[in-house]
């Protein structure tokens, strides 16, 4: 049975700011940037459990994607992979998760 994707109100804050500042480079950086990711959320939807956990909080898993970290929580009892954050590597995780 595949898991449901479900974007959290900060993950999808996140995504607007991402593509905001994608699409000031290279017409194609944004694009090929969610076209990765969603690639790769379709492998969590199979194998929900694939990417490490986050050791400063093992509730999370952190799936790395084009410089971007995914964090994320696996609900069993639903079947749902929950997007909370998408920060840049460069960013200070403790700080906004």
């Amino acid at each position: 049975m595949r898991y449901k994707i479900d974007y959290k109100l900060s993950a999808q804050t996140d995504l607007r700011e991402i593509r905001a500042y994608l699409s000031r480079f290279y017409r194609n950086t944004a694009h090929r940037f969610f076209t990765e990711l969603n690639r790769r959320l379709e492998i969590l939807t199979i194998f929900p459990n694939s990417s490490p956990e986050y050791e400063d909080d093992p509730d999370y898993r952190i799936m790395a994607v084009r410089g971007y970290s995914v964090f994320y929580m696996v609900r069993e009892e639903t079947k749902t992979v929950e997007i909370h954050r998408i920060f840049h590597g460069s960013r200070d995780v403790s700080r906004h998760l």
